[in-house]
Formats: structure tokens, sequence, C-alpha cells
């Protein structure tokens, strides 16, 4: 028996120490249980609500309450005791004589409510306990004999008749509470026959590639895959340096796994009222890379909190992507699946907020059977959440489907783990995850192969409502192939979304939608889209429209932090807004015609937004048509551009792409009519260029002449009327071609090279050749190798164009009959895009140019 400490003066110096340890011991109590007794400060009971969390009427349990604590919560620096005698306070209640010997101390003690109740819970609940009596409902069930048993146990104990009477009231007057919620709740829950089966053992089947002999080289298996990608093969994070590096080409292997659950997901009401061929449709959510990365990082966070119990609050996570890539279809539904699977079952139950409806999703526990239970409102969702959260394992999943939709109130935070589907619009969550202490997921749309593997998986595999009968093999590789070609001109008009591409009217419907954003488009609103012309590295805006935008996610450099940049969805949606920001850009500067010339408004233009005016054909031509030779020292004759040689339809650059930036994989292949541009202001020599095929190149009397290697015309934009370059720009300039295409070697044989100089409104004119300082070359490239740099520049023929005099007008014009038809060359589609390559290398130019500019869908 320990020896009876009588309460010491708070003038004691070890008592000051001591006191200052309990403090910070006390600031260290993990934010769950703060938060519970604050939570419970007017308790909202429910059946399953605990008898301890009745007992203890909202207060931190005993046993994580030392007698110090109590003492200078009620008593402040007036009594405390040695840290022998510092017991907790479920020990203290029942014998405190044994810890304090002053009479009187121990009467005020006595007489506080907190210690009350931890009298009342210390005595009286390990019997209920011991009768298995740990919740409301065991104790509307428990039969008399029980309850007769207890009250005499209880009354037998020191002023036990008392005792008897407020634990009785206490409980039912909770239980009464718990009932009316119940009955309440009841009224908007209804319990889904066969669906929780149904989620719980949904049928698997996965698509894998590198079947050539296969349609679209790929073949689909019944089954779960052997192989599931790993953490590392799916978490692909670059530095937002290299956001708009190619990816390399992912192996040949597995493409997509696809979940069947015959009664539906939560995202579709699981399929309730759908008609039997939606419900046929909606019944399969196939699961990419990204959406496997997602799962990853939020089963580690339950890990640490359920598992480990490493972490100090449940993991809360805000998923974000760009709208209709599929959170809603397939993250929320392989989320749920996941999470009831979770360490065996583990968890009680799931709850699952969608479009104004609420689920639980019970798993089979002992004593409880599994069900879904779906609530008509989401407040009753909530009690019923509020009234489990103490006694059961849980998690929550948030989808915001609606503008302006932010998470229910009084989710279980502090108990749960809690997982947010978003779009970027920091108005869906950033209030309510305030001090939750939320991680971002970024989450990136899908690649054109996760969808290509759809498209097959939809007419291969037997349990998909579409995949055809009695089909010969050639007949079903021709209908593969004509229905990926639909899809994927799809994605190149709208976006990598498949909320969008895999339905007729749904396309129609976005592809209207995009066209009415870039319609509404002005001055003021325009300047959101601003960073798009540059492809910023650092562009990220969450009030865009991501009807024309996605987000990237890149790294922040900060461990498990995340970030994105922004994009647009397609090139074709590229070329409209920069099309329409062209056109506001005129608007704006033909209301100063006041102060400036039509001329210079168009010279103005183009100088603003430099090379990529010659994404626009009239512009292109405009260009085209007003360029000047500048001859070599002893020449007499003029030389012709290519550009002079080509055909009106010819006259086109079908897109643009950035160079690679330091540590970037080099670009495939080259391509004829592409303007590439550098990543960085630092490109020695030129600002752009584009390559022409060489077949192009005609005589004078139009015929070709008997070698046609390609022709690279380079792009400088300057203000001066010098822009001599030097042998160490040159070589720097050859080495950075050459590193930048992974085909360069082959493609550049032969090669036949033009500068062009576009000289800007407002300042001087190059009138002669550009000369290369530096020393003179050692011999070289007589005997098949490498030009030195000033044989190569020597052999580069110069051409200028001055933004000045005559051609300005025509310049203007061109400018106003763009951003008059901005739908023409920005939404041409990839069919249109394929016409245009092949007339321009077919030379088809008695098309009128207003009809190449409208393509197949103007």
């Amino acid at each position: 028996m320990n020896q009876q400490v009588p309460i010491e003066g708070r003038g004691d110096i070890e008592g000051r120490r001591r006191e200052n340890e309990e403090a910070a011991r006390n600031d260290a109590e993990p934010p769950a249980v703060q938060q519970r007794v604050e939570n419970n400060n007017q308790p909202r009971w429910g059946l399953f609500s605990s008898v301890e969390a009745v007992l203890l009427n909202g207060r931190a349990h005993p046993e994580n309450v030392t007698l110090n604590d109590f003492l200078r919560r009620n008593f402040g620096r007036r009594y405390n005791v040695n840290e022998e005698n510092n017991v907790s306070m479920f020990v203290f209640v029942l014998e405190p004589e044994e810890y304090i010997n002053d009479v009187n101390a121990l009467n005020r003690i006595f007489a506080t409510t907190e210690y009350q109740v931890y009298q009342v819970f210390a005595t009286a609940y390990p019997l209920l306990f011991r009768e298995g009596i740990l919740n409301l409902q065991r104790w509307q069930q428990a039969d008399e004999v029980v309850k007769a048993g207890l009250q005499v146990n209880i009354r037998g104990l020191r002023d036990g008749e008392r005792l008897w009477i407020i634990v009785t009231n206490m409980l039912n007057d909770a239980l009464n509470v718990a009932l009316e919620r119940a009955a309440q709740t009841a009224a908007s829950a209804v319990e889904l026959k066969g669906v929780y089966d149904s989620i719980y053992n949904a049928k698997w089947s996965y698509v894998m590639s590198g079947y050539d002999e296969e349609p679209l080289g790929m073949k689909v298996f019944d089954g779960k895959p052997q192989h599931i990608w790993t953490e590392a093969e799916v978490d692909i994070t670059p530095d937002p340096a290299n956001v708009d590096a190619e990816i390399e080409e992912r192996p040949n292997g597995l493409e997509i796994f696809v979940l069947t659950s015959e009664k539906g997901w939560p995202y579709n009401g699981f399929s309730l009222c759908l008609r039997k061929k939606c419900r046929a449709i909606c019944n399969h959510v196939y699961i990419r890379r990204e959406i496997m990365r997602v799962w990853y990082i939020i089963q580690r966070g339950l890990q640490t909190w359920w598992l480990n119990d490493t972490a100090h609050r449940p993991p809360i996570h805000i998923v974000i992507g760009t709208p209709g890539i599929g959170k809603s279809y397939g993250v929320g539904s392989f989320l749920l699946h996941s999470l009831l699977h979770f360490n065996d079952g583990m968890l009680d139950v799931v709850a699952y907020f969608t479009d104004g409806n609420a689920f639980l999703i019970y798993n089979k526990k002992p004593g409880e059977e599994e069900r879904v239970v779906q609530y008509e409102h989401v407040k009753a969702a909530v009690k019923a959440i509020d009234a489990v959260k103490y006694e059961k394992k849980g998690h929550v999943i948030v989808d915001i489907s609606e503008k302006n939709e932010t998470p229910p109130q009084n989710l279980p935070s502090p108990f749960w783990g809690v997982t947010i589907l978003t779009s970027p619009d920091t108005a869906h969550y950033e209030h309510w995850a305030k001090n939750r202490g939320d991680r971002h997921i970024i989450i990136n749309c899908d690649d054109v192969r996760d969808m290509k593997a759809f498209v097959a998986w939809k007419k291969l595999c037997v349990l998909s409502e579409e995949a055809p009968r009695d089909k010969t093999r050639q007949q079903l590789m021709e209908e593969l192939e004509s229905e990926w070609k639909i899809v994927e001109e799809r994605i190149d008009m709208v976006g990598p979304l498949p909320r969008f591409v895999f339905s007729a009217p749904d396309y129609d419907a976005r592809l209207e939608c995009v066209r009415k954003e870039a319609r509404q488009l002005d001055s003021e609103n325009g300047k959101k889209y601003d960073k798009i012309i540059g492809k910023s590295s650092d562009w990220q805006n969450d009030v865009v429209t991501h009807k024309l935008v996605k987000i990237v996610r890149v790294s922040s450099g900060t461990v498990n932090v995340e970030s994105y940049r922004c994009r647009s969805l397609s090139v074709n949606i590229w070329n409209m807004l920069i099309c329409t920001l062209f056109g506001i850009l005129i608007v704006e500067m033909t209301s100063k015609e006041i102060i400036m010339s039509d001329e210079s408004v168009g010279a103005n233009a183009f100088e603003r937004l430099a090379l990529l005016s010659l994404l626009f054909p009239r512009v292109f031509k405009v260009i085209a048509n007003n360029l000047k030779y500048l001859r070599r020292g002893r020449e007499i004759a003029d030389r012709r551009s290519i550009l002079n040689d080509m055909a009106p339809q010819q006259l086109r650059l079908i897109g643009q792409k950035a160079l690679p930036a330091a540590q970037q994989r080099p670009i495939e292949r080259c391509e004829h009519m592409v303007l590439y541009l550098p990543a960085t202001g630092n490109e020695p020599v030129v600002d752009g260029f584009f390559f022409v095929e060489g077949r192009l190149r005609r005589n004078r009397d139009g015929t070709a002449p008997p070698t046609t290697p390609n022709i690279a015309v380079l792009l400088q934009v300057t203000k001066s009327e010098r822009h001599p370059t030097t042998t160490d720009k040159v070589q720097k300039f050859r080495e950075n071609i050459a590193s930048y295409f992974s085909d360069w070697n082959t493609f550049s044989g032969n090669m036949a090279w033009e500068m062009i100089y576009i000289n800007s409104v407002n300042g001087g004119t190059i009138t002669r050749r550009q000369l290369c300082e530096g020393p003179p070359d050692r011999a070289g490239g007589e005997d098949g190798g490498p030009l030195g740099p000033q044989t190569f520049w020597e052999s580069i023929d110069q051409f200028q164009v001055t933004l000045k005099e005559t051609m300005q007008a025509e310049l203007i014009q061109a400018y106003r009959r763009e951003s008059g038809m901005r739908d023409a060359p920005a939404l041409m589609g990839l069919a249109g895009r394929r016409r245009a390559r092949e007339e321009v290398v077919e030379g088809r130019g008695d098309v009128a140019m207003d009809d190449v500019e409208g393509g197949e869908d103007a």
C-alpha cells in the first residue's frame, strides 16, 4: 500500500517543476482526445453509442487523466501530489484516501462534477462491461434478469442506491435520444439488397498489350492480373521545368484492369434507376495507373493510422483532377472496393457521399451483417456516422460533383479517414480542410493507351454487353480499328476525357461547350489564359474553365506535397485559345487606331505574339509572300525560299512543339511543318524553326530538282538592323538541334538550310546578309565529314521580311480574318490535320484558303 502523501503547497520548487512537466504532457495529448472532449459537450446519442461515452458524458477517459491533471484543472495551483501518487483518475476514485489524506481537500474534490462523473464510471462501468453491455443497443436488449443482477451488484456498493439511479437515468435518457434519432434516420434510410456482395465480389478482367496479331495489339483476360503495377511504376511526377517533356513509351504489358459490379457503383446510384442497357454500361469501371497511384498513397495513410499507430490524426486526402477524367467513375469506385478489402476487411464501414445521396457500406463483422444503406438526406447519413464513430473503424469518401458543393459538416475526421474527390476549384475544399492536416493528391488525365485499352475491352471482353457475337476475326479487327479511330479523333478535339469521348451525344455536347467557352472569352477573362501562349512552366490557375484546360501533376520540391500546372486539354483547344487571344488582341489594338495606323496594328500584333502567328495560314502566307533574299557577296541573282515554291494549300504549319529542356528526353522523330520553339530563351542563333519536305522544292520552270533533301527553315525575330552570330554560337546550335531529336542523323542527311530574319515594326531593317564572326574553319567537310561552323553558316540561304510598308495592310487583314473565324484553324480535328498534312505533301494548291482554314468542323 502506498504511503499517504499530504497535499503540497504550490510554493514548492519541485512542485512547480512537476507542474510544468504535467502541462507539457497535457499539451501533447492527441488531438483526437481533445476533439472528443469538445465534441461531446452536447452529446448526440445513437444506438451504437458506447456506454462508456454515455457515462463519461463528454469527459476524457479517467485512465487518460492523471490526478495532477484533475487537480490543476479544478483547483489551479492550490493542490498537487508527488510523482509517486500521481495515479490515473480511474485508480484514484476507487480509493481516494490512499493518495490524499487531507480531509478538507478530499471534500472539495468529492464535490466537483468531474470527480462524481469518474466515480460513477469507475464503479459502474466494469459491471456493465462484464455483462457485455457495451452500447445503448445492448442496454436496450438486456433482459430483466440481467438488469436485476446489475441492480443488486451496484446497490451493494457504497452509496449504491444513488449510483444505480444515476446510471439507469443516464443510460435511459441517452437511449431515448438514440431511438428518436433512429426513427428519424430510418425514414430516409433504405437497405439496398445484394449491393454489398456485388461490390465486394466485383468481377475482374484486364487488358494486356504486345499481341501484334490481336485487334489493336491487345488481348483481354478474365480474372485478376497476376501482376499489378507497383508503386514505383505508377509514381511518375516530373519537375515543373519538365512538365511538357514527352513521356517515354512504356513497355507492353498490363494496360488497364476492369471491375464489374452487377449492381453498379455509387457514382450512378448503383444503377437502381437506370434502364437495363444503361446499367450494363455503367457496371464496369476501368482502373489505370493514375488511379492505382491514388490508392497506394491512401493505403499508406490508413496503415499509419489503423495498423502502425504512428499517425497523430486520421488520413485526410484531397484528390484533385480535371473534371471528366473519371474521379467519380474510376477513382471513387476502386477506392470503395479497396477500402472494403483493406487489411482483410478491417474497416467496419465506408461512407460514400455523391450527388446529394449518401451510402453507408457495412462490412461483415461478428454480430453484424454486411449491407449497404442509402440515405435520402446527407444530414441523416452524417447522424448515422456520428452514432458509431467511436465504436467502429471507418472511412469517408466525398465525391464533389456540383458547383459550389463542399463536404458535409460534422464528418468524423478526428476519428475516421476522409477522402475528397474534387476539381481544382479550391472553393470546394479549402475552407473545410483548414487545420485538418490534409494532403493533396493530383491525378492526371488518361493517356491514349489507357483509353485505347478500354475500347479493346468493350469489344473483346465477354463481360461487356458491347462484345459482338458471331463475328469473324477480320470483321472484329476492322470494327475495332474504326471505333478507335473515332475515339482518337474525339480525344484530339476535346481532350482525353472518358466522360465525353466514348459517347457520340456526350462528345457533340462537349464540343459545343468548348466552342461556346471560346466565344465568351474577352479582354478581361482572357487574361487568365495569357500564360498558355508560351506554355509557361509555372502556369497554375484554379479559376480557368476546365472545358479548355487540364491540370498536370508536378513536383513541388517538398516531400509528400504535390502541385500542378495548367495545360490546354488538346492541341486543337490550344490552337483555338491562341486564335481567340489573337482576336482579342486585334480588337484591343484596333481601338487604338486613332493614334496608330492600321498597318502598325498588324505589325505590333505580330511582334507581341511573335512566331506563334505563323500557325495561322493567312498570316503565314503574308509573311511568305514578302520575303526578300539576302545575297552572298558575289551573287548577282536572288534565290527562292522553299516557301515561294509551295502552293497556297501547302503554306500551313500543322502544329507546334516545345523543344526538350535540359535533362529531358529527345523528341522521337522530326516532323515536317511543325513549328519547334525553344523551351527557354537561351537558344543560340534562332527563335524557332520548322522542317519542309524536300520534294516540295521546285525549279523556276516548275520542275523538281534531281535531289530533294529536307529543308530546315530557321526563324529569328529582331528589332536590329544587324544580327550577326559567332562560330561558337553556330556550333552550339548544331549540337543542340542534334540532341533534340532521336532520328536526327537519319533525317538531316544532305539537309538544306534557310534563315528568315523577321524585323519588327519599331526597329532597324536587315538589308545585308548576316555574317558569322570567328576564326575560319579548318579543312573539313570535303571527305564527307561535318562542315565547320563557318562553312555551315555560309551554306544557309538567308531571307528577310520587314513588318512595314505595304505588307502591313495585308497582315492586319489576315489577322482580322483569323479572329473572325476562331473555330476554323482551331478545331480542325485529327482527321482535318491528317488531311492538311496530306494536302501539304501532295501539293494540292487549287483549294481556296477559306476551305483550308475551315476544316471539316468549321
